[in-house]
């Protein structure tokens, strides 16, 4: 029996940092500017940090450093990076049973180039993280409270099993009127996910106890502006069940139980290092916080973790341990609730 089953993304990063780059303004670039180097050249990179990454087992390790039972259904390939990725699994005590293996592809890479102001560019290669397979997953045996899922490649097989399970476990929960029992879910949809649309999504999303989404993306989903925070939270209410997170990034979070919207900013970091994981650790951090002291816990839990892995290369490094959180850095978080309109 788990506490918690992750299903998601899991990769091998590398982190370049001490590159010499030209910064060029780009209108096309996300943030107006973008690196360059020079083609044929060989540079010198002063520091290279290597890890395991992917939202799948980022989230996973938040777990199992606060103490929950958790298992992991990722895909790596057999290679050196995944057996690697596995053996940070186990030593984090996260249950690697579900650990999937791809015979020809190799395990997800990403190499990180750091740049000035803890920003960065990633190169992504997908390989085996995408290629989750349903019908090796033994969904029989399985035995959990939660599910947490995060990027799923548009696997809708996936999403159908996991829903089918929800529904037949509660399904006995139902008939005895107790439904506040029985398996819950937590998506944070990656952009795949999102670019399938609000009507395939729909049926899926029905099924989410806790719906997480950074604002630009839920505002391009449910076609309402940002601005329009009430009109945007109203839309995301009527087609999930449960709780809607939206993130904000350095200005803080929104949630909603379709009644009260809490806003909140974040803890201070000590120093901005790295951005990785940041949002896989709010996400993560909430859903234990909110099992175990309701939303605004959920808040606090989420941006403690949030802020301590900004702090470190990497997206596991931070990770708070159970213990850490009672640490008075992570007392005090303004939280403010207003009826939704």
């Amino acid at each position: 029996m788990f506490d918690i089953i992750t299903i998601g993304s899991a990769t091998r990063d590398a982190f370049f940092e001490g590159i010499d780059y030209e910064y060029l303004n780009d209108k096309q670039a996300a943030q107006g500017r973008a690196l360059c180097l020079p083609l044929g050249a060989k540079m010198h990179v002063e520091h290279v940090t290597f890890t395991s990454g992917g939202a799948g087992t980022n989230a996973a390790v938040t777990f199992a450093r606060l103490g929950l039972k958790t298992s992991a259904i990722v895909r790596v390939g057999e290679d050196v990076s995944g057996e690697e990725v596995t053996r940070n699994l186990a030593r984090e005590g996260v249950d690697t049973s579900l650990v999937q293996k791809h015979s020809s592809l190799p395990t997800s890479y990403s190499v990180v180039l750091m740049a000035e102001k803890a920003e960065r560019t990633i190169l992504v290669f997908k390989g085996a993280g995408g290629t989750i397979d349903a019908s090796m997953v033994p969904w029989e045996s399985i035995k959990t409270t939660w599910f947490y899922l995060n990027s799923l490649s548009q696997n809708e097989e996936l999403l159908k099993h996991v829903g089918f399970f929800k529904l037949e476990a509660q399904l006995p929960m139902l008939q005895r009127q107790d439904k506040d029992q029985g398996v819950k879910i937590a998506w944070n949809p990656g952009t795949d996910d999102l670019a399938m649309g609000i009507e395939r999504l729909a049926p899926y999303l029905a099924l989410v106890d806790v719906f997480i989404i950074n604002g630009e993306e839920a505002s391009v989903l449910f076609g309402i502006p940002l601005e329009e925070r009430d009109a945007l939270f109203r839309a995301i209410d009527n087609v999930i069940s449960g709780i809607a997170i939206m993130t904000m990034g350095p200005r803080g979070v929104m949630v909603s139980d379709g009644k009260t919207l809490y806003l909140a900013g974040l803890f201070p970091e000590k120093q901005l290092v790295d951005r990785t994981g940041a949002g896989d650790a709010f996400g993560s951090g909430f859903v234990y916080g909110y099992t175990h002291g309701g939303i605004e816990e959920g808040i606090r839990v989420g941006s403690a973790n949030s802020t301590s892995v900004l702090e470190h290369i990497g997206a596991k490094e931070g990770i708070l341990r159970l213990e850490e959180l009672n640490d008075e850095r992570w007392k005090g978080l303004k939280i403010e609730a207003h009826p939704l309109k």
